[in-house]
C-alpha cells in the first residue's frame, strides 16, 4: 500500500511471493533528484516485520538522498538470521531497482552506494551473507546484532562498519555476542561503535523499533535513541561516500549516555 507519511516522506510495502520476502522503503520526495544515489537496507530483527521500523526509516531518509529499505526475508518466521534467504531478497531488489518496478522514481538510475545491515538476528543474516552478495555492499550497519560468532563471520578489511550496542545486557542479549563482537571483527581503519549506557534500564535491545518487541522486550527509553541512530547512519553514509572517517563527524548531541569508540579504540 502506498501513502505519504509526515513531511515529504514516501513509503511503500512490497511483497515478493516467489522468494517469500517483504520490503518496505522510505524516501524523501523533496530529494527526488538524488534519492536513488544511496540505498540503506536493513534486515528486521527477531519476531519483527518490515512495518516495525517506521520511525527509524523516516528519520534516516528525511532531507537525505537516501532510500531506506526494511527487509523481512522470512515473513512469519520468528528468527531472522538466515543469510541465504536475505541474499536472495537483496539480489532480487538490486536487480529490479533500476527497472522502476520496485521503486518507480529510480527507474534507470543505479545506486552509487549500498549499505546493508539490520537489527538483532537480522543484522547477523546480513553479516553472514555480506561476502557473497552481488553487487557487493559498500558498508555494514549493525543495530545490536545477535548473536555474533567471531569465529564464523567476518568483514573484509576494506568494509566500513557502524555498530550500535549497550553497556549492560538487555532482553537476554549478551553484550559479548552482540555489537562489541561485530566491532571486534571489523577493520580498525573505519569502524564506529556507539555504546548506550543502559545501567538504569533507560535503553533496551528493541529501542530501534517503533513499538518494541512485545512483552519480551518492550521499549526502554523515551524515544531519544532512534533520532541519534538515524543521525549516525546519515553521517556514516556521508563518510562512506567520501572515503573519509574523521571522528568529529560522528560525535552526537548526547555524549553523557552514549559512548563513541572508533578504529583503534577498544
Amino acid at each position: 500500500s502506498r501513502h505519504c507519511a509526515l513531511s515529504a516522506i514516501v513509503s511503500e510495502t512490497l511483497y515478493s511471493h516467489g522468494d517469500n520476502a517483504a520490503i518496505r522503503y522510505h524516501y524523501d520526495d523533496l530529494m527526488s533528484s538524488y534519492v536513488c544515489e544511496t540505498v540503506v537496507m536493513m534486515v528486521v530483527g527477531t519476531g519483527m516485520s518490515q512495518d516495525d521500523y517506521e520511525t527509524l526509516s523516516t528519520n534516516i531518509s528525511t532531507k537525505q538522498p537516501i532510500i531506506t529499505v526494511i527487509v523481512d526475508h522470512f515473513p512469519g518466521f520468528f528468527l531472522k538470521s538466515n543469510p541465504k534467504k536475505f541474499a536472495r531478497a537483496y539480489e532480487q531488489f538490486m536487480e529490479a531497482i533500476q527497472t522502476g518496478n520496485i521503486v518507480p522514481i529510480c527507474k534507470g538510475r543505479a545506486p552509487k552506494k549500498v549499505l546493508i545491515g539490520g537489527h538483532s538476528t537480522g543484522a547477523v543474516a546480513a553479516l553472514g551473507a555480506f561476502a557473497e552478495l552481488n553487487p557487493r555492499p559498500d558498508g555494514f550497519i549493525g543495530l545490536d546484532p545477535f548473536s555474533v560468532d567471531e569465529k564464523k563471520v567476518s568483514l573484509a578489511e576494506d568494509t566500513p562498519a557502524l555498530l550500535w550496542g549497550f553497556k549492560e545486557m538487555t532482553c537476554q542479549v549478551k553484550i559479548q555476542q552482540a555489537a562489541k563482537a561485530a566491532y571486534n571483527l571489523s577493520s580498525k581503519k573505519h569502524r564506529i561503535f556507539y555504546r548506550a549506557n543502559n545501567a538504569d534500564g533507560s535503553f533496551k535491545h528493541c529501542d530501534f523499533t517503533t513499538h518494541g518487541c512485545g512483552s519480551a522486550c518492550p521499549l526502554g527509553g523515551d524515544g531519544s535513541l532512534v533520532p541519534q541512530v538515524a543521525k549516525s547512519i546519515q553521517s556514516f553514509v556521508r563518510a562512506v561516500k567520501k572515503g573519509s572517517f574523521p571522528r568529529d563527524r560522528f560525535i552526537l548531541d548526547d555524549t553523557n549516555t552514549i559512548d563513541l569508540f572508533m578504529n583503534e579504540e577498544d
